[in-house]
């Protein structure tokens, strides 16, 4: 696998940042630690769905772009040797779904590199049933209780920012 170099300069600068992302938490998390320095490689699959490109040209800013096909077993091999060789593993999958690409997570993190410090951001978490499937951003507000008029009164309906996934991401 051929290097991947990021010239930055702040703070959280040779900090390598794997980020795996389907959904906004994970990727907003990976544009706040790449604006102070750090190197953060985002992983996206190509058959994923697309955000809107001006979301995707915000949070992508200042990122390493790796664009895989999860059928690709060398692109799944080059994902694990990334996540070997990283400092923080930052994702939105639950380490959990790593298993369907042939990704041991565990091995990684205990064998490989056992300094890894793995950041999950699920919609959900690993013992809720809901945990494998894909989520919208409206879903999480709502299970939120994120989903009313800011006063209150009237009618419940969606909230048009991402509250729940920009909470997360900042914690």
């Amino acid at each position: 696998m051929s290097e991947i170099k990021h010239e930055n300069n702040g703070i959280l600068s040779g900090i390598r940042i794997v980020e795996w992302s389907e959904n906004r938490a994970a990727a907003l998390a990976g544009m706040l630690l790449a604006g102070q320095g750090a190197e953060v490689v985002s992983i996206l699959d190509s058959d994923a769905k697309q955000m809107d490109p001006d979301l995707a040209y915000i949070l992508n800013n200042k990122k390493i772009i790796f664009k895989i096909d999860k059928q690709s077993s060398q692109d799944l091999n080059e994902v694990s040797e990334l996540i070997e060789f990283a400092d923080i593993f930052l994702e939105d999958l639950g380490t959990h779904s790593f298993k369907q690409y042939g990704i041991s997570y565990h091995q990684i993190s205990t064998i490989k590199n056992p300094g890894l410090i793995s950041c999950s951001l699920p919609g959900y978490p690993e013992s809720d049933p809901r945990s494998s499937e894909n989520w919208e951003e409206q879903e999480l507000c709502i299970e939120a209780g994120v989903y009313e008029h800011l006063t209150g009164l009237g009618k419940p309906e969606y909230f048009p920012l991402p509250l729940a996934s920009t909470y997360t991401a900042f914690h």
